[in-house]
């Protein structure tokens, strides 16, 4: 019971208090009247922090711990992002608190809350989470510039009715934007005190409520209207049918007091926050306050550690190559800083280098808030998150940059350097080829003298074998005369021989069987067979013996087959011998003594008869075959010949085929050493080529730790500048960029030394943006460049301040659509943009439509599947590539802190050296515009061309890293590389003389650079004389004292007869442009004494119009001092001679309205505007200025504004 006592005190005392110390005080005293109430209770365990309560983690409302309550908040904000918005949320220490507190407020009857704090502090998005946890339905106002004070009581009326009639609970989150006039606050003033607005219901609209009331009187249960009619907090109101519309209204206003819950969103920094408490009481009697403040150093530390967590690798090695020592370790003296993130430490854990970022982010967010604190610059919790993505954003991008870069530029210099060994190893190979080609070919030569050796004796053979074969022909034709009349003879006796031998092969056995029969054959039989012996060479003398002849079966083969050339002269003789011993034997006795006689007779008759002839003609054929001998010994000795021929011509093939092998082998080794000789020829002249950039990848990979080192620190600064630096002016830009590089090396966070943020931030796909800006009218100075680099990198949506109008032009450029607050189609313009991903510019912030606040927010919201802004009532898809810039381009106002808290302010003011080079490009365009034109032209082809050697280099790392096998086995990619690198020089080589050509562009540009310069100081002077007039003006007048006699404007140093202010650069540049077009040009080819005479009249005429502009309005005190700054900024004779430019008479030539002004009537400098100013010091120089006033009058011109 006391540690709920105590949460109560707690919640309905401490929650109001603004001030840690006031809080700490009044729980002191809590503490302080318990114990002396509750003595007898353990306090320290009753009272021990935190103190929080809630029914979620049970059934009860008990006290619970954080951490629980923590994982429980955690699990539901993941159905909440899915379900209502998809926004990201820590919790931290705080958001538990709060989330807590208007869970209390929103189960309560009657509960109202007034959430104060910064924006983006979590009111809205933590009231809609614990509303959704209780069920309730949200319903939040739209505003927007026709948004009246009849559309909010429309509203207002629905929210009643869904409460009073449809039961429904319902949170009204209104938040202070939303108050367009003081009758929204008095409306909501009522509704709180009362549950009813006055006149909200009447007439038509009241007659429709009580409708709707019986309407849900007759749905009601009996039971539920039966105790509907108390009065007390816990009764159930319910409306009964038979209730008058007096009654029903008393309930409809009691459900609606119970059931709808209003909670109010303000930041105390608004301008109207302190009014509030007066004009608006019900806004803290009826509301339960709980101060949000800002964030907490612990919460920012929680949430940093949470949302700016980043991969804090250093990388694997130092620069010297050894790895690189683990962990953090803080450095003495920051202890303070560190501080912040004690809570995020378990017992006993060490502080990492991601401790020390969070760290570092806390304190850059700070620092950045402490600056800002002097000006009209407003940071919220807001501007730390962006801080958190831009520095995740940018730690990201930049660490895969560099570990591509690195693996990329490794890839390369390893393919360089095995291309390298490569040719060391391709040029061995070269030796080794070219000594075996030495050996082909000494065996080549030896192989072909053994072919010419051989064909040599191959074609004396042939000789030999012609003279032979000549030989043998007239063998031939001689053995041929000579066989003739032999093979004559034999022809005529040869058909005698066949037809005996056919005659006997016709011989039937039968017929021979009978002659074999005969005991005693007959002499001419006898004498017959005899002979055939004889020819058959047997020795038969017996008949008997004859007819065992005749028995053999191959007799009659024997006969048929026997050589005639084998009859010997015996034989022959015996024949004879026999044919003369027979008395008549002949053929045809022969034939007639037996059948098989006649034919054997007749075969052997013409077998002695062709062996006759044979022994006739024996020498000749001898003869014949000694010849033919001789002719066989030479036909052998030829077929020797050509045997050996054959050889010969086999062997010289045999070394041919030889001596072709070793010929292509010599060819095949002669063009692989072209080729090699070619591949290392290229490949060293590419090699070559590529040492400087060889050279500057090995610098880069070297420096890849240190790069990679400082890579969180430098991310930090850079997501700092993005974040803060763009609503600063330079110095401030600096001094911030100082401060958090202290901070950092305070902490041991490593950092790049001479980190440009421009350059490290600037996208690095599109090195030449610089150049495109130009082109787009972008000042020509650094701070412009940060605002571009700002404008684009932002997370935010960047609202431009543009007072001096020098950022439109190229804002325009940037753009799709221009639309203005005031249009009457700006909310269709917005809408278009959004569902189509234009960029668009919105124009004339005074008339700031509140539409406009849930895009800038990125109030992206699931509505069936698709995502989108709710924008004046519709559910509008978001198209990813929609982007929102806004210009002020009126005079520097405060902007509201509502506003700044949803966008990246950037400041858009000229600097000294903007306004000095945007000076000497007048003045060239006038004396010499071919040199801006040419100028201009080179810049941007010097551009084009930087870029384009960027990319060759690129796609030349890339063609190398990415080549897979042998670099130089790839002759394509050689090729490919060497054109590529040779482009490349090309290119350098362009760049190199188009160089020479700006730099002396450039030096004719330096010589009116001290006009430039001169030009820029006098407008500094103008603007701190404005500076100073215009903070005494503003000034409260001190309090009288004695002796006090000094005035606000003395003590700023501004004499009392100061009435001059005037800081409308437009103005001041068109009398620069004016001065400079008013003499004549000299031309390109003038003298120095010329240029130096031209620069003195230039100086002389923009100073005249200048005092023509200002040195009437200056008080007779101020004159001195001013004519004295001017004379120091553009040269005593100049000032001198402008200052007899100065008009005697009170009219202006430039015909605008004159302000005169008495001594001490600064009062009316409200309305100067755009006026001529003289003050006047005297009475006799009022009563002139009366005079010629009433002239002026009389003539008709311009009345005066003021008198």
């Amino acid at each position: 019971l006391v540690r709920i006592w105590a949460h109560e005190a707690h919640r309905l005392f401490c929650d109001r208090l603004v001030d840690p110390a006031a809080r700490a005080a009044c729980a002191e005293r809590i503490a302080a009247v318990a114990r002396k109430h509750f003595g007898g209770v353990d306090l320290d365990e009753a009272l021990a922090e935190p103190l929080l309560f809630s029914d979620w983690l049970g059934r009860n409302y008990r006290s619970e711990s954080k951490e629980a309550l923590s994982d429980f908040i955690r699990a539901k904000l993941k159905v909440f992002y899915e379900e209502e918005l998809d926004v990201a949320l820590v919790v931290f220490d705080d958001v538990v608190d709060h989330v807590l507190r208007i869970d209390r407020v929103l189960k309560q009857p009657m509960g109202h809350l007034l959430l104060v704090g910064d924006a983006g502090v979590g009111k809205t998005v933590l009231s809609r989470f614990t509303a959704w946890i209780n069920g309730l339905s949200i319903f939040q106002v739209k505003a927007h510039a026709g948004y009246t004070i009849e559309s909010f009581d429309e509203d207002l009326r629905a929210c009643m009715r869904r409460v009073g009639c449809r039961n429904e609970r319902l949170c009204f989150i209104f938040d202070e934007s939303n108050a367009l006039g003081s009758g929204f606050l008095e409306r909501m003033n009522a509704l709180l005190a009362s549950g009813d607005v006055p006149g909200l219901f009447e007439g038509d609209e009241f007659a429709s409520l009580m409708s709707a009331c019986r309407e849900a009187a007759a749905q009601e249960s009996p039971s539920a209207a039966a105790g509907g009619g108390g009065s007390t907090g816990g009764a159930t109101v319910a409306f009964d049918a038979s209730d008058n519309d007096e009654e029903l209204f008393r309930k409809f206003t009691r459900k609606v007091q119970r059931h709808l819950h209003v909670v109010f969103t303000m930041n105390p920094a608004t301008a109207d926050f302190k009014n509030r408490s007066t004009t608006s009481p019900a806004l803290y009697n009826r509301c339960v306050v709980d101060w949000f403040g800002t964030w907490s150093d612990t919460a920012l530390a929680q949430v940093g550690f949470e949302l700016g967590a980043v991969d804090t690798d250093l990388g694997g090695e130092s620069e010297d190559g050894v790895d690189a020592p683990p962990g953090y370790e803080a450095p003495r003296g920051s202890g303070d800083v560190l501080a912040v993130v004690d809570t995020l430490l378990e017992p006993g854990e060490a502080i990492t280098l991601r401790h020390a970022l969070t760290a570092a982010l806390v304190a850059v967010h700070k620092h950045a808030k402490e600056v800002a604190g002097g000006s009209s610059r407003y940071l919220s919790p807001r501007d730390y998150l962006e801080l958190l993505r831009s520095f995740s954003r940018i730690a990201r991008e930049k660490r895969a940059s560099l570990e591509e870069q690195a693996m990329h530029i490794g890839q390369g210099l390893d393919k360089l350097e095995e291309a390298a060994r490569s040719v060391a190893d391709l040029q061995a190979s070269m030796q080794k080829k070219a000594a075996e080609l030495e050996r082909q070919d000494a065996a080549a030569n030896e192989k072909l003298q053994q072919m010419v050796a051989q064909q040599n004796e191959a074609e004396q053979r042939k000789a030999e074998a012609t003279r032979l074969q000549t030989e043998l022909e007239a063998r031939g034709e001689e053995v041929a005369q000579k066989r003739g009349p032999i093979e004559k003879e034999l022809a005529e006796v040869e058909p005698t021989l066949r037809a005996a031998q056919s005659s006997v092969q016709s011989i039937k056995k039968p017929q021979l069987d009978e002659v074999r029969t005969l005991a005693r054959p007959p002499p001419i039989v006898r004498a017959t067979m005899e002979m055939v012996m004889a020819m058959l060479g047997e020795s038969a003398k017996e008949w008997k013996d004859t007819r065992k002849v005749m028995a053999r079966g191959d007799f009659i083969r024997s006969i048929v087959d026997y050589d005639p050339e084998s009859v010997t002269p015996a034989q022959m003789r015996r024949v004879r011998e026999t044919i003369a011993a027979t008395e008549g034997l002949d053929a045809e006795s022969a034939q007639r003594a037996s059948k098989a006689c006649g034919p054997l007779f007749a075969w052997v008759k013409s077998q002695i008869d062709y062996a006759s002839i044979l022994t006739r003609i024996e020498p000749l054929r001898e003869e014949v075959k000694a010849l033919e001998q001789t002719q066989q010994e030479l036909e052998g000795q030829r077929e020797g010949v050509m045997s050996e021929i054959a050889s010969l011509e086999e062997r010289i093939a045999s070394l041919k085929a030889e001596y072709a092998e070793m010929i292509a082998t010599s060819a095949r080794l002669k063009a692989e050493m072209e080729e090699v000789s070619a591949r290392v020829s290229r490949a060293t002249a590419l090699l070559g080529s590529l040492d400087a950039e060889r050279a500057r990848w090995n610098e880069t990979r070297s420096a890849f730790h240190t790069r990679m080192r400082t890579l969180c620190g430098d991310s930090l600064v850079c997501a700092g500048f993005l974040t803060y630096a763009g609503g600063f002016n330079v110095a401030v830009r600096a001094a911030l960029h100082e401060g958090w590089s202290a901070v950092l090396e305070g902490l041991g966070i490593p950092l790049r030394s001479a980190l440009d943020v421009v350059e490290w931030v600037l996208p690095k796909a599109n090195p030449d943006l610089r150049v495109q800006w130009q082109a787009k009218a972008l000042p020509q100075e650094r701070s412009s460049f940060e605002n571009a680099v700002i404008f684009h990198q932002g997370s935010r949506y960047p609202l431009v301040l543009d007072a001096d109008g020098v950022a439109r032009a190229w804002v325009l450029s940037e753009v799709d659509t221009e639309v203005s607050f005031a249009a009457p189609h700006f909310t269709q313009t917005l809408v278009q943009a959004v569902r189509f991903g234009q960029a668009l510019l919105i124009t004339d912030l005074e008339n700031h439509d509140p539409v406009i606040n849930p895009v800038l927010n990125r109030e992206l919201v699931r509505y069936g599947g698709r995502t989108c802004l709710y924008i004046a009532g519709d559910h509008v898809d978001y198209n990813p590539n929609f982007r929102c810039v806004l210009l002020h381009t009126g005079a520097a106002t405060a902007l509201p802190p509502d506003l700044q808290s949803r966008v990246t302010v950037v400041d858009w003011r000229i600097s000294d050296e903007g306004l000095s080079s945007w000076v000497v490009d007048e003045v060239l365009e006038y004396e010499d515009a071919e040199l801006v034109s040419r100028k201009r032209a080179l810049v941007e082809e010097m551009a084009r061309e930087g870029f384009r050697l960027r990319e060759m280099e690129k796609d030349l790392l890339e063609r190398i890293s990415s080549s897979e096998g042998d670099l130089l086995a790839d002759d394509s990619l050689l090729g490919v590389l060497q054109n590529i690198k040779d482009e490349y020089n090309q290119t350098q080589t362009k760049i190199s003389e188009g160089q020479k050509v700006l730099d002396e562009l450039q030096a004719q540009e330096a010589r009116w650079s001290s006009f430039g310069g001169a030009i820029a100081a006098t407008w500094d002077v103008l603007v701190g004389l404005g500076a100073r007039a215009a903070a005494a003006l503003e000034a409260p007048p001190p309090p009288e004292a004695e002796g006090a006699g000094e005035s606000t404007a003395d003590a700023a140093g501004l004499p009392t007869d100061s009435t001059y202010i005037f800081d409308d650069l437009a103005e001041f540049r068109a009398m620069v442009r004016s001065g400079v077009t008013s003499g004549e040009a000299i031309g390109a080819g003038a003298t120095d004494a010329q240029r130096e005479a031209r620069e003195a009249s230039l100086r002389e005429g923009v100073l005249g119009l200048v005092w023509r502009r200002v040195g009437a309005g200056l008080g007779a005190q101020d004159t001195p001092s001013v004519r004295s700054a001017l004379e120091e900024k553009m040269g005593a004779a100049v000032a001198a001679a402008a200052e007899a430019q100065v008009p005697s008479d009170l009219a202006t030539a430039a015909g605008k309205p004159l302000l005169v002004l008495e001594e001490g009537g600064a009062g009316a400098l409200g309305g100067l505007g755009d006026a001529d100013t003289l003050s006047l010091g005297t009475a006799e120089a009022r009563d002139e200025a009366l005079r010629r006033l009433e002239g002026l009058q009389t003539a008709k011109s311009p009345p005066p504004l003021a008198l």
